[in-house]
């Protein structure tokens, strides 16, 4: 398909193609919001509307999203110095590693301008789905713009709240709720910050209501089963993991179950296969779009600029323990082949070692594990032991006879090294980072200064 630029000034993208994939930027200083919603903008048409929401998909993909951050900070931040170490020069992410972060951090000030970018630009889809006559388009590009709006709440809640299991949820602060759309930054001064709880609470009815909304088949975009995983993932933060009998465990095993139910995505024969992938394979529940014209970077941003040191590829920033590595996985686990040494002798994470391949931001395997931990809890030991054993044997192990809840924790991390999960499992689960508890403030990222040098009625995270 020939690319086609379709420039929408006021929404501040560019949409390049409909697979909504993203536009390569490498530039670290280029973090000046672009909010504003022009009047020039045909968001009163169809096709208008159409194109706005490809921005919001391309809005996602950067760096600032999933393209980085929201991997790169959740591992750097819950790193103890054990599984990583950080040796690259931005100071950004060596301050995240070594919880020296400070107010105005730029991976915190622009992973934050970018979700309220992409918030803003669903705002405005939601508010213009009017203009569809078509009922089932316009429930799709609603169920779309929904399940937008909601994963990054969703993730904004991780980063700069504190967590779920952390003291009283209706009363510690989240991050401001805006969900009407502002037709310049000024519309939005002075917005306080949301609970938790209500936090929690909205983005949940974004999800239920795309769930509800969406198909069971949408190309590359967001169907109805990926609502479901990220409900599944959205459930599991919020289970007290202190009480096995959470209904919190059940919602999220039953999210998890209709994914994997569905019969749309299954594991791929060996573990490598489910990574540096073009395609869109059958594991990817949902993935981040990749190509030579379009990505998150390859010198300054990007999962395999950090990760990698391959080939002429990457910064080769993260080093990794191989005495870490060498304790979590038992001899024979396929999952070691994921892992190489570099020229220098250093040990890397080779999940991304292309930035031109897609990046997967849930897997079929992360549901096998949220409904066997679900199970578990909940006393069904038969379907826990059978799920886990899915992972294990697909990874060359021998399938367990016995399930523990450790033996299904210990699986998590081996399946979902790397992948962005870290920080939240430290905090659902209360683990410590070294000597920090899991609600230290410093494993809570600044609100970021610009904001609160504008905003009389936002608060600052403690420590900041």
């Amino acid at each position: 398909m020939k690319l086609k630029n379709i420039l929408s000034k006021g929404l501040g993208f560019t949409a390049l193609s409909v697979l909504a994939l993203v536009s390569s930027c490498d530039n670290k200083l280029d973090i000046d919001p672009q909010q504003s919603i022009g009047s020039d903008v045909a968001l009163s048409t169809p096709e208008g509307v159409q194109t706005a929401l490809i921005g919001a998909y391309e809005r996602l993909q950067g760096g600032q999203l999933y393209g980085t951050n929201l991997n790169l900070v959740s591992e750097l931040l819950a790193a103890s110095g054990a599984e990583l170490q950080w040796s690259g020069t931005f100071l950004g992410y060596r301050q995240l590693f070594g919880k020296t972060t400070v107010a105005d951090n730029s991976e915190a000030t622009r992973t934050w301008i970018r979700a309220y970018e992409t918030i803003n630009i669903a705002n405005n889809v939601i508010a213009s789905v009017d203009v569809f006559e078509d009922e089932t388009t316009r429930d799709r590009v609603l169920g779309e713009a929904l399940f937008i709006r909601g994963i990054v709440y969703f993730e904004l809640i991780q980063l700069y709240g504190l967590p779920w299991s952390a003291g009283n949820q209706a009363s510690n602060p989240g991050v401001p709720l805006i969900l009407e759309p502002t037709q310049a930054i000024s519309d939005a001064d002075n917005v306080s910050r949301a609970s938790v709880a209500d936090v929690y609470a909205q983005l949940l009815d974004d999800l239920t209501r795309a769930k509800t909304l969406l198909p069971e088949s949408n190309g590359t975009r967001a169907n109805t089963y990926v609502a479901s995983a990220f409900l599944a993932r959205v459930y599991l933060q919020q289970a007290d993991a202190s009480n096995n009998a959470d209904e919190a465990f059940d919602m999220a095993g039953a999210e998890a179950d209709r994914v994997i139910e569905s019969g749309k995505y299954s594991l791929t024969q060996n573990y490598t296969e489910a990574f540096n992938n073009a395609a869109n394979i059958s594991e990817y529940v949902f993935a981040i779009q990749q190509n030579q014209q379009s990505n998150a970077g390859s010198s300054n941003d990007g999962l395999a600029t950090f990760y990698a040191d391959f080939n002429g590829v990457g910064r080769g920033d993260v080093d990794l323990s191989p005495n870490y590595v060498d304790n979590l996985y038992a001899e024979g686990d396929e999952r070691l082949d994921v892992f190489y040494v570099d020229d220098n002798g250093v040990l890397r994470n080779g999940k991304y070692l292309d930035p031109f391949t897609n990046i997967a931001v849930i897997r079929v395997a992360e549901m096998y594990l949220i409904r066997a931990e679900a199970a578990f809890r909940n006393g069904d030991l038969e379907q826990a032991l059978e799920d886990i054993n899915t992972v294990r044997t697909r990874a060359n192990l021998a399938p367990l006879a016995l399930v523990t809840l450790e033996d299904i924790l210990q699986e998590r991390r081996r399946e979902l090294a790397f992948e962005g999960l870290a920080l939240y499992d430290v905090k659902r689960l209360r683990n410590s980072v070294g000597n920090l508890a899991y609600n230290a403030p410093k494993l809570v990222l600044p609100i970021p200064q610009r904001e609160i040098d504008v905003n009389p009625n936002i608060t600052q995270n403690p420590s900041y």
